[in-house]
């Protein structure tokens, strides 16, 4: 279906975080005492179903209606973070995961798609300093693929490397560090790693995407291959969902 996805066909051996789609806490979920309208709610839910169904048009007006509705509600905003990323709105998407995440104790998932999309947009400095303050929350395959594709190779070599050693290591933290050496220049030592997991026509098909994305100044582009939604011009998150606080202080992390 349209733009719903694991995370782009490129990530299809390595995994980064699983569903678009998915919502990191369940919707039924609120975060103060106040009555519930059922009908109200439900939005959050048909929000869900159509972004899970692919109508991106829905899921918006319900998703951001939903958030209007209760604008402190973690979930809510998280949900409305995975429509406007799969709509290619990093931007917005950025928005609405700072926001869940400054309403709520930090969720992994959040915090991953959070610093992707800033990567997607260029803002590596930004998303290198939240991984240091996230990363006793994020497994070691995803910190290490988040900082390569920070441009910052040899920092998720140094993660990846003992993870990919470790006992029970899988095949995604063996290919997100054949990836970070590829993007690091080696990529001799990229070919081996990834042929442990990959035919050797599928470790060429391999390094011939990594190519392609291995080039200066690439990371916006990187991030909209590993996820499979292109950026759109993006109006930014309507003033009236804005939290009545802003962006400040994220729980747990210093945010600059």
């Amino acid at each position: 279906m349209a733009k719903r996805i694991l995370w782009g066909h490129a990530l299809t051996a390595i995994g980064l975080v699983g569903a678009l789609a998915a919502c990191s806490n369940s919707l039924s979920h609120t975060n103060s005492a106040a009555a519930v309208d059922p009908s109200k709610v439900g939005m959050a839910m048909r929000a869900q179903n159509a972004l899970e169904s692919g109508n991106l048009t829905s899921a918006l007006a319900l998703g951001e209606a939903a958030v209007e509705y209760r604008p402190t509600d973690a979930s809510f905003r998280t949900m409305l973070g995975n429509i406007y990323l799969a709509s290619g709105r990093y931007a917005s998407a950025e928005r609405s995961y700072h926001d869940a995440l400054t309403l709520a104790a930090p969720d992994p998932q959040v915090v991953l798609k959070y610093v992707l999309v800033q990567i997607g947009q260029g803002k590596n400095a930004e998303a290198v300093a939240m991984l240091g303050e996230a990363q006793s929350l994020l497994e070691p395959a995803d910190l290490g693929l988040a900082l390569a594709l920070a441009g910052r190779s040899s920092d998720a070599v140094a993660v990846l490397e003992p993870a990919a050693r470790a006992r029970g290591a899988d095949a995604r933290v063996r290919q997100n560090l054949a990836f970070a050496y590829a993007l690091g220049g080696d990529w001799d030592q990229a070919r081996v790693v990834a042929a442990q997991d990959l035919t050797a026509a599928q470790v060429d098909a391999r390094m011939t995407e990594w190519l392609a994305m291995a080039k200066p100044g690439q990371a916006s582009a990187q991030v909209a291959a590993f996820i499979g939604v292109q950026p759109v011009s993006d109006p930014g998150q309507p003033l009236r969902l804005a939290l009545a606080f802003g962006f400040g202080l994220i729980h747990g992390f210093g945010f600059a």
